[in-house]
C-alpha cells in the first residue's frame, strides 16, 4: 500500500462532513469508534463536525473520509511532545470497537450506552482497571486480527509518506483527563514497534518492540544492566522508551544522547510496560 496524494492505495473514500485545513502531520492518534459498526461511525463523520481520517472495520476493510494532510477533528483538547491541540498535527486511525464495558451485579456486562453486551462476545473481553471509568470490574471488547493487520499495513504506508514523530493513543495525549481510547485490548506495542523498524512482533517476545513509561521523577541511563555501569543520560517522568531486551532487572532503550541515536540501560523497577 501506497500514499499517493494524501489518500492511501486501494482504501475507498467518502469525504467527511467537516474537513479543515491543510497540515503538516507529525503523529498517529490511535482511536476506537465507542460503536459497534462501521455504518455508525461513517454516518458520525458524515453529520457532525467530528470526523478520523481513516476507519477500519472488524473486517479488516477500511474506508478514507478526509485527506491525510488536511485537518479532522479526532483529538480534541490534547498535547504531547510539546504540542498542543494535535487536531492539527496529527492523522486519527479510528477501529471499530465499542470500548469498555462494565460488570453488573447480575453478571452481565453492559456498555456505556447501557445495552448488554452479547454473551458469545463477553466471554472473549478483556478485563482491565482504568482510573477513568472509576471502579467496578472493566471489561475491554477486543480487536479482531484482521482490524490490526490493516492498521499495521496503513501505518506502514503513512510512515513512509510523511515525518511522524511518534504514534499515540487517544487516551495519553487527551488533556480532560476522560478518554479512554483505544484501550488496554489494542496492542499499541505493535504499532510503536514500527517506528523502529520492528514487525511482526510476537507475543511470547513482549518485550521486543514494546513501548515503557518512566515512572519516577528522573531515571538514569546507563552503559550497561546493572548500577555498576558509568550514568550515561537521564531521562524524565513520562517518558517512552522504545524497549529492546530485558536483562538483570534491566531494560536496554533506544534514547537520543547529544542528539544522536543510541541506546542505553534503564532500571525496569521505574518503567511501566503496557
Amino acid at each position: 500500500m501506497q500514499v499517493i496524494n494524501h489518500r492511501l492505495e486501494g482504501v475507498p473514500y467518502d469525504a467527511a462532513h467537516t474537513i479543515g485545513g491543510t497540515i503538516d502531520p507529525k503523529f498517529i492518534v490511535m482511536h476506537y469508534t465507542a460503536g459497534y459498526t462501521m455504518k455508525s461511525a461513517v454516518d458520525t463523520f458524515k453529520n457532525s463536525v467530528i470526523a478520523a481520517q481513516i476507519t477500519i472495520d472488524r473486517d479488516g476493510s477500511a474506508i478514507q473520509m478526509a485527506p491525510l494532510n488536511k485537518k479532522c477533528n479526532h483529538a480534541g483538547p490534547s498535547e504531547w511532545m510539546g504540542v498542543k491541540m494535535l487536531n492539527g498535527h496529527s492523522i486519527g486511525i479510528e477501529f471499530v470497537n465499542i470500548g469498555f464495558a462494565k460488570m453488573q451485579g447480575n453478571g452481565r456486562l453492559v456498555d456505556s450506552y447501557g445495552k448488554v453486551v452479547n454473551v458469545n462476545e463477553a466471554e472473549q473481553y478483556i478485563e482491565a482497571p482504568n482510573a477513568r471509568i472509576g471502579s467496578g470490574r472493566i471489561f475491554w471488547q477486543p480487536y479482531t486480527e484482521a482490524q490490526i493487520a490493516k492498521g499495521i499495513e496503513i501505518t506502514k504506508a503513512i510512515l513512509s509518506a510523511y515525518s511522524i514523530r511518534d504514534i499515540v493513543s487517544h487516551e495519553e495525549i487527551d488533556t480532560r483527563g476522560w478518554k479512554t481510547d483505544p484501550g488496554p485490548a489494542f496492542p499499541m506495542h505493535r504499532f510503536g514497534a514500527l517506528m523502529r523498524g520492528v514487525e511482526n512482533v510476537a507475543s511470547d517476545e513482549p518485550l521486543k518492540g514494546m513501548t515503557g513509561t518512566v515512572t519516577t521523577a528522573s531515571l538514569n541511563i546507563r552503559g550497561g544492566a546493572g548500577t555498576n555501569y558509568p550514568v550515561i543520560g537521564v531521562t524524565k517522568s513520562g517518558s517512552r522508551l522504545g524497549i529492546i531486551e530485558f536483562k538483570d532487572g534491566f531494560y536496554r532503550v533506544h534514547t537520543s544522547l547529544g542528539g544522536v541515536d543510541s541506546t542505553g540501560w534503564v532500571s525496569a523497577q521505574f518503567v511501566s510496560v503496557l
